[in-house]
């Protein structure tokens, strides 16, 4: 029941700072974007809408019209000062970092999809890191060939393995874009990752930490997509159809 507690999602720390900044940690689109190029050519070639189930859009429309104005009056102008006060190959070391944290989540997706040789070596990139590379803030995994080419896993993968059907479009209040499918394993994936649960992790129950810790996570990671969002906004005609068409097009890679 306690890890239940800390990891649940509405916890003090997501109730204070780090639940409105979810919504950009929760989108897989603006990931896989290399260059705002990109993503302005790809914005203005929304997928056709009959390939989309998208039944709930009377419902997904207004929630995305708040959690576009939780993001635009809340992550914005925190990442305007977290990237004002570190350099790029600070920010790369921390999101590395955070990045190494979610070793446990890899593991057990691949292991839940029987894939042995990847779990292992999961296990072998995330020591390598955590070892050579300084806790995860270098990743000199990357200079490893087989390391490198490792597959991302998540338990979204893990679901669509097992056969559970991905279920129409859905947006989040405050966690953004997702799927029926996809939506329980937001609360999963925290529960069994023991590195996320900094109180437990550090034995610090200062609400402060915890607090600092979490919201730098969710900026680290995302630093990249705020600025193709922005640009998404600019160029799109429809905002919505348009990150709707990024997720369900970079969702699984």
């Amino acid at each position: 029941m306690k890890i239940w507690v800390n990891h649940f999602p509405f916890n003090r720390a997501f109730l204070w700072i780090a639940l409105p900044l979810l919504f950009l940690a929760s989108s897989s689109s603006a990931d896989s974007f290399q260059t705002q190029e990109e993503a302005a050519i790809y914005y203005e070639e929304v997928l056709p809408s009959e390939v989309l189930e998208d039944p709930l859009e009377f419902i997904n429309r207004p929630i995305f019209y708040f959690n576009d104005v939780c993001y635009m009056y809340v992550l914005v102008p925190l990442n305007d000062v977290y990237t004002k006060v570190t350099t790029p190959q600070v920010r790369e070391s921390i999101m590395n970092f955070f990045d190494n944290l979610k070793f446990p989540i890899r593991l057990f997706s691949n292991l839940l999809q029987l894939k042995i040789k990847d779990a292992s070596y999961e296990c072998m990139k995330f020591t390598v890191n955590t070892t050579y590379g300084l806790l995860g803030f270098n990743k000199p995994s990357d200079k490893i060939a087989f390391l490198s080419e490792l597959e991302e896993q998540d338990f979204r993968k893990v679901l669509a393995y097992w056969g559970v059907p991905e279920g129409p479009y859905l947006v989040i209040p405050l966690l953004g874009p997702s799927t029926v499918r996809d939506f329980p394993t937001r609360f999963i994936e925290p529960i069994i990752n023991p590195f996320e649960d900094i109180e437990n992790l550090t034995g610090d129950t200062s609400s402060e930490w915890a607090i600092s810790f979490y919201t730098l996570d969710v900026i680290a990671v995302r630093t990249e997509m705020i600025d193709q969002y922005k640009w998404m906004k600019k160029t799109s005609i429809d905002p919505y159809l348009s990150l709707r068409s990024s997720f369900f097009q970079f969702k699984d890679e």
